[in-house]
């Protein structure tokens, strides 16, 4: 190791292992730091399989400068978070990233968050934003989510409030929510926009026949796919849809292509590892992310499906919203459809199958986009803000802590 190189450590509180989206995002955030020059550690909750299992599922190889610790004695089982492991959780972390002698520390989680700030860090504290809470009402999507979940929404806007007044720095995933942040909140000049990357393909598969249409991700009514389905009778016959993901709502899924008379055209692939989901898209013309448009759809999200679809070569389908309007400053790799437009998606996926010529062009411009949108790249955004960034003077260290 160099005696200059920087050291940061990623805190997740959510168990590494469960191959969700959250599990992919920190890891390849914390390999692409270790790959942009940085000592790079990753701690998360031990779920009981190796790390390197866990990266060889994902898609990814050991790096020499890439640790990850998965403290013992935090070990849960899939579901409802629970207080008995939580705190002890963030409490281990801190001493680990202290042990470390991290000069940066990033975490996804305010009361990660709130804990790092009152323990006076003696280093830079960043907030990663996967949700926003202090917005008002314009936030809030009562049609798509329970009374319980908006009233959890709610009770988070105080801490939320206080993590962003006090944290060193912010990241957000989009350059929208940044300037609103910037707006209602004094964190001028400490607000990074960056969004999801991926890991281009040297040599992508290809199939003979792409005649599928994919949808990977979440199957929560707020992500549209129940729309996709109603719209599939009115695309070309040989196009199957392939559904990747997995939830409570797949039940649901499967009863509305029954009713629509389109069983036959849907199939619901579950849970692929991402490691394997370049094999299945290899047969797929379109990648559709059929998102309503909502708050947190327009400014907030920067899904990491898009970026599936570009690293294999698929030609991304997406609602004209502004969030992929900052991926696609170029719109050559996508095709565009009006928010919320059965009929305009419908066409929108329609002009890849009736035209060979479009598809082969938008197809190597998702993959020439892919080059320009890699983890390490976004590594080396998230250095280059945080090597500049003066602790708050609130937060200025008054001499070495241990974390209680």
């Amino acid at each position: 190791m160099l005696p200059t190189q920087r050291r940061i450590a990623y805190i997740h509180t959510q168990p590494f292992g469960a191959y969700e989206a959250g599990t992919v995002f920190v890891a390849n955030t914390a390999r692409g730091i270790a790959e942009a020059g940085a000592q790079s550690l990753l701690i998360a909750p031990d779920f009981g399989e190796s790390a390197d299992g866990v990266l060889e599922q994902i898609g990814l190889t050991p790096h020499p400068d890439l640790l990850i610790e998965l403290p013992r004695g935090v070990r849960m089982e899939l579901g409802p978070l629970r207080p008995s492991w939580s705190g002890p959780f963030r409490r281990g972390a801190i001493a680990l990233a202290r042990e470390f002698k991290a000069d940066t520390v990033i975490c996804r989680d305010l009361r990660m968050a709130k804990m790092l700030i009152a323990d006076r860090y003696p280093g830079c504290v960043l907030y990663e934003m996967h949700n926003v809470y202090t917005l008002g009402e314009e936030s809030a999507a009562e049609e798509y989510f329970s009374a319980r979940k908006l009233k959890r929404h709610r009770s988070r806007i105080p801490l939320e409030k206080k993590v962003l007044a006090h944290v060193d720095g912010v990241i957000t995933l989009t350059h929208g929510l940044r300037q609103m942040l910037t707006q209602r909140h004094p964190v001028e000049g400490r607000v990074l926009a960056a969004g999801s990357a991926c890991r281009p393909l040297a040599n992508p598969p290809i199939a003979a026949d792409r005649r599928h249409i994919a949808y990977v991700g979440a199957l929560d009514p707020h992500k549209g796919v129940g729309n996709l389905i109603r719209s599939l009778d009115r695309l070309p016959e040989e196009a199957r849809l392939m559904v990747f993901g997995k939830g409570s709502g797949v039940d649901t899924l499967r009863d509305l292509a029954a009713t629509h008379g389109v069983a036959e055209r849907v199939e619901f692939a579950g849970f692929v590892k991402p490691a394997a989901l370049p094999t299945h898209l290899a047969r797929c013309r379109a990648g559709v992310v059929p998102l309503v448009d909502i708050f947190f759809n327009r400014y907030v999200s920067s899904p990491m499906k898009v970026f599936d679809y570009l690293a294999s070569g698929v030609p991304p389908v997406v609602p004209d919203l502004p969030v992929f309007r900052e991926i696609f400053e170029d719109s050559s790799p996508a095709v565009f459809f009006k928010a919320g437009d059965d009929d305009s998606m419908v066409a929108a996926i329609g002009s890849l199958f009736d035209d060979d010529a479009t598809f082969r062009r938008r197809h190597l411009a998702a993959l020439h986009h892919a080059a320009a949108w890699t983890w390490r790249h976004r590594a080396e955004k998230i250095l280059d803000f945080s090597a500049n960034l003066p602790l708050r003077p609130e937060r200025k260290p008054q001499g070495p802590r241990s974390a209680r």
